[in-house]
């Protein structure tokens, strides 16, 4: 979804962007396939083939460091990180002073900041200090932003070390999950937008209003822009005069234009403010305006929610979109009846397209009952979870339910994860008879589907933790299996958890004590 619009490369540097970078006037913004993230690496920064057990490594003498390295380790929790990294550094430096900075947030996951200072240097280790920025990927993964200082110069470092966290976000639309909420078609104007799921719809003017809750903390508006280019929308949209720098391009998805300023905005409540703008063209649409105001203490998390809102703008051409559902759905009840699984896996990846829209979601649900292809079934089952619309729901179970279709795993996962999607509190017991027994694909994907049930909290959370203890409790046993089972587990129970209750969980344990405090 984040692809660049395009590479600005600036003929003053010696070096050459790698790929997945983008060198713009902010600085670098760095984007890591394997472990689906990305970031901005700041302006002065060029890249360095990375070390054995690195991802990335960037040099140079900007923000108090002279040198950004990129590491991921396996420390279950942010937690757990913080507090492993501190005895080490004690092991090895015993003179070192340690500050650590936790309860932070990166891309809507747990993150923290830990700065060490009085280290020794040695010819292999040349840094007086060392901040090390830590956000948490998936499954217990962290990934490690090392920034090596000279004394003396770590109140600035610190200062980046915790913009390079506020740019932290995933790619794509399944790593951001846990901080987008699920996407809404406008039908009357074609655009289709994903909200950070702290946000709640409100009554205003615009396409859309949402407020972040509590009240007063920040609130986000989208329209249609009157000016067809994005530059003048922007120019045109904001108050002149309180404007606060230079606008900046940042990167889009191919074929589409994003830009962004910041502007003064009134007072509320005796709290000084900030209003983000955000003009985005999305691929084949006209431009949408993106408003984020805030406290002005909050200015870098707004500008961040705001271009990662804007960047998910996708239009469509609802009149056209209606005509290709009709034709595809046609074309799919004959491959049905003929049992024709190529014709209809072609049909059904039309329909996905126009799941918004109760036609389609009516013919992939007629299909999902008649099929017997385990592809097709689980490409329809994909484009009805991903719809996110509550009458898929019962096609779904009934498929869910269906014997024939039990014997194939790799459907059965596919189903769970989109019962999960649908969030329909009917598929809780059927969700939690999947997990704990069977398959561990499709156990897995059980557990991560009942994570999304954040409305039935109450629900989900005792049965999951319960299992989980279960499945931990096993994996300690001289059972190869269990512990097996148990390591391919984990990530999905971590996931599910963070995402139920926004803690991070090493164990089961851990998560049994939370519930009790809870109560």
């Amino acid at each position: 979804m984040f692809q660049p619009l395009c590479l600005l490369l600036l003929a003053a540097l010696s070096w050459l962007a790698a790929e997945g970078d983008v060198v713009i006037d902010r600085g670098m913004y760095h984007r890591d396939g394997e472990y689906d993230f990305e970031l901005w690496i700041p302006k002065g920064f060029g890249i360095r083939k990375p070390d054995k057990g690195e991802i990335g490594y960037f040099s140079g003498d900007a923000g108090g460091g002279y040198a950004i390295v990129l590491a991921v380790g396996d420390w279950s929790s942010i937690q757990q990180f913080v507090r492993r990294r501190k005895a080490s550094a004690l092991d090895l430096f015993p003179g070192c002073e340690i500050e650590a900075h936790e309860g932070l947030e990166a891309g809507g996951r747990a993150a923290a900041l830990v700065w060490y200072r009085k280290l020794d240097k040695t010819e292999e280790w040349k840094a007086d200090e060392l901040i090390v920025a830590a956000a948490e990927l998936r499954g217990g993964e962290v990934l490690e932003i090392k920034i090596h200082l000279e004394k003396g110069r770590g109140k600035k470092a610190l200062a980046e070390a915790r913009s390079l966290l506020a740019g932290f976000k995933w790619s794509g639309e399944r790593g951001l999950d846990l901080f987008l909420g699920a996407r809404v078609l406008d039908i009357n104007s074609g655009l289709s937008y994903r909200l950070p799921r702290d946000f709640e719809p409100e009554q205003g003017e615009g396409l859309v209003v949402a407020a972040r809750k509590p009240e007063g903390v920040s609130r986000l508006t989208i329209s249609r822009a009157v000016e067809p280019e994005v530059d003048r929308a922007l120019h045109g949209a904001g108050p002149h005069r309180q404007r606060r720098g230079h606008s900046w391009k940042f990167p889009a998805a191919e074929g589409a234009e994003a830009r962004g300023a910041i502007y003064g905005a009134d007072a509320e409540g005796g709290i000084e403010r900030v209003q983000v703008l955000v003009a985005v063209r999305p691929p084949n649409g006209p431009v949408f305006l993106l408003s984020a105001v805030g406290p002005a203490s909050c200015e870098e998390a707004l500008t961040r929610t705001a271009e990662l809102v804007g960047l998910g703008f996708t239009y469509t051409d609802v009149p056209a979109a209606r005509e290709e559902a009709m034709h595809a759905a046609s074309t799919l009840a004959a491959a049905v009846r003929h049992q024709h699984a190529a014709a209809a896996e072609k049909a059904i990846a039309v329909l996905a397209r126009c799941s918004f829209l109760a036609a389609a979601r009516s013919a992939l649900g007629a299909a999902l009952d008649e099929l017997r292809d385990p592809e097709a079934l689980a490409a329809a089952a994909v484009a009805l979870g991903e719809s996110g619309a509550a009458d898929a729901f019962d096609a779904l179970l009934r498929a869910a339910r269906n014997a024939r279709n039990r014997k194939h795993v790799k459907l059965m996962a596919v189903l769970m994860a989109a019962l999960g999607q649908v969030q329909d509190a009917r598929a809780i017991p059927l969700l939690l008879s999947n997990v704990g027994q069977g398959d561990v694909e499709v156990q897995a994907a059980a557990i991560r589907g009942l994570g999304l049930y954040r409305a039935h909290d109450v629900k989900v959370l005792k049965p999951l933790v319960q299992v989980m203890a279960r499945e931990e409790t096993a994996s300690r046993k001289p059972d190869l299996a269990a512990r097996e089972r148990w390591q391919l587990l984990k990530p999905a129970y971590v996931e599910a958890l963070r995402n139920l209750t926004g803690q991070v969980f090493g164990s089961a344990g851990e998560a049994d004590a939370w519930l009790r405090g809870r109560r």
